[in-house]
């Protein structure tokens, strides 16, 4: 994510009117080391190391000593003059502060994305504030997560438009048993494979590395069977089975009834509500 994402500026936006905040920041941490870079801001601090611009900042070097959050815990609270954390306090007095709050929203083993939420005067964070905190990280967690989806699903459908301009008309034939009838002589080329790797399989393969899962999701949206899905692409009932589980687990829905709501509200309706043009293969053309 970009410092300049609409996203993030929204989010930051809706962070600091919910939580009645002066500050927050968006913060990349790499883990082991841990090194923090500040993505984007939105507050009325000034101090350089809450606003983006600095790069990548040696938690060490900065002196911050602030305990991690405990295993299930998204929430934790830092104050200036807590003599646990004298590190800490150096911080908030260096930036102007009288607490902040930590919310974590993604983690994996190599790094994790942070909101910062700063407060100028001392003031109660008890139990019901860290409530809404975690509701706050729960739902930013979602809303994050689905945009990273919608961004890969974007770039697998340009990788995949890009590679279907270069295929010449009629790529290949096979017969029933899918040996090679006619191969076009490019295809070699574009698809990166050798003359002994000429069968159907391989082709498929390299063809659909990331569109798979779409094509299962617009088969199956449309009431088709697994086996008929399966039949279509030529894939197995199994596997199948697995893109679409896959499917839901990416969107975080449960059957197809979702997963259909969540493809139309998502994907179909903000293109159709923009009116845009429908291309040859029947999907809009995004106009960027």
């Amino acid at each position: 994510m970009a410092d300049d994402d609409p996203l993030l500026e929204t989010v930051l936006e809706y962070t600091v009117k919910v939580l009645q905040a002066d500050h927050a920041t968006f913060c990349e941490v790499k883990n082991a080391p841990e090194v923090i870079t500040v993505l984007a801001a939105r507050g009325s601090l000034t101090h350089p190391e809450v606003l983006p611009g600095l790069g990548e900042l040696v938690s060490e070097e900065l002196g911050y000593d602030g305990e991690d959050e405990a295993v299930g815990e998204i929430v934790g609270v830092y104050r200036r003059g807590d003599p646990t954390t004298p590190g800490v306090t150096e911080f908030l007095e260096r930036i102007g502060c009288a607490f902040d709050v930590t919310i974590r929203v993604f983690q994996d083993e190599v790094r994790t994305h942070l909101l910062e939420v700063y407060y100028i005067e001392d003031r109660e964070f008890g139990e019901a504030e860290i409530r809404e905190a975690e509701q706050l990280g729960a739902l930013l967690t979602t809303v994050i997560s689905r945009d990273r989806l919608m961004q890969q699903l974007e770039q697998a459908e340009t990788r995949f438009r890009t590679l279907v301009q270069q295929i010449p008309a009629i790529p290949y034939i096979v017969d029933a048993d899918y040996n090679v009838l006619f191969l076009a002589p490019r295809l070699d080329e574009i698809l990166g494979t050798e003359p002994d790797q000429r069968t159907f399989e391989n082709w498929r393969e390299a063809l659909h590395p990331d569109d798979r899962e779409r094509a299962v999701a617009r088969l199956a949206v449309a009431g088709h069977t697994n086996r008929q899905i399966a039949t279509a692409l030529w894939l197995s009932p199994h596997t199948v089975s697995d893109h679409l589980k896959n499917l839901f687990a990416k969107l975080g829905v449960t059957n197809r009834a979702e997963l259909t709501a969540r493809l139309f509200f998502d994907h179909y309706l903000p293109r159709q509500t923009a009116q845009l043009p429908i291309g040859g293969d029947g999907w809009y053309i995004d106009q960027n």
